[in-house]
């Protein structure tokens, strides 16, 4: 849990976000010598000289801000620029921070960890990348699912779940298909990221709506769907999707009343005369 924790600021940003500039250098040096595998050793480098303290450590929390408090204190003897300020600090009283040089963690990373190959750290990579793809995935489907959790509060969370596993496989299949979807929501927030054109909502609608296939139930989903269109782009989010569904499934009487009068007002009209055109232009 620690190394997931870190990880991210260590590697993303080659360790210059978390240790003084002067030091900082030195590691971009490195790494543009020697590749990924010497960021690798270098992390290696920091957790061995801070083991024991580590394992003293009672939960990722302090582990975390004790290893922040000591690569803030990194420094470089051979810097040119006038050394930081050191940080006095103490973990809690009990642990005072050490005081490295960042030529020290270096040298201690090839001596100790230098016989690590490229294809070793691949092989590690390449088993645990299902693994971080599925945790960044339930991550980014509970920020999604967050900012309207309120609205649809009468829906399970397996149910919320089932929701967004049916919504996000069809809008890759929408995505592959309409290349402007693409372009269009590549700078969205996370919240805006899903959603559907008219067809492919009607078609999800039609899959999991729980009643039985009539003559009209084809127009109700695209009256639905152009009820729940966005009017700057014309895609349905998955927002109003969820919404729609909750208020289908578990809304209250004066809900559901309000929703076919506001369904009798949708003029299908434009988007069917569209889908004529389309249709005359793959002839």
């Amino acid at each position: 849990q620690v190394l997931t924790m870190v990880s991210l600021s260590w590697f993303l940003t080659v360790f210059l976000s978390v240790i003084p500039y002067s030091s900082g250098v030195v590691l971009l040096d490195i790494f543009f010598l020697h590749g990924t595998k010497a960021l690798f050793e270098v992390a290696l480098s920091v957790l061995e000289i801070n083991y024991h303290e580590l394992m003293e450590m009672k939960d990722a929390g302090e582990a975390v801000s004790y290893l922040s408090v000591f690569l803030e204190n990194v420094g470089n003897r051979n810097a040119t620029l006038p050394a930081p300020v050191p940080i006095p600090r103490t973990d809690e009283g009990c642990r005072a921070i050490k005081k490295v040089d960042v030529d020290d963690i270096v040298c201690r990373a090839h001596d100790h960890f230098g016989f690590i190959s490229m294809d070793t750290i691949s092989l590690f990579r390449n088993r645990l990348r299902r693994t971080v793809a599925k945790d960044l995935e339930d991550t980014r489907r509970r920020a999604i699912l967050r900012h309207f959790e309120d609205e649809v509060d009468q829906f399970s969370g397996s149910e919320l779940d089932a929701l967004f596993f049916s919504f996000q496989e069809v809008y890759r299949r929408n995505r592959i298909t309409n290349s402007r979807l693409q372009v269009m929501r590549s700078g969205k927030d996370g919240k805006d990221l899903f959603c559907l054109d008219i067809d492919h909502f009607t078609a999800l609608y039609m899959c999991l709506q729980p009643w039985y296939v009539a003559s009209r139930t084809h127009e109700l989903a695209q009256r639905l769907a152009l009820l729940c269109v966005d009017i700057e782009d014309g895609y349905v989010s998955f927002r109003s999707f969820c919404v729609l569904f909750h208020t289908l499934l578990r809304g209250t009487r004066e809900q559901r009343v309000r929703l076919l009068f506001h369904l009798h007002l949708v003029d299908l009209e434009p988007y069917l005369a569209e889908q004529a055109a389309r249709a005359e232009e793959r002839r």
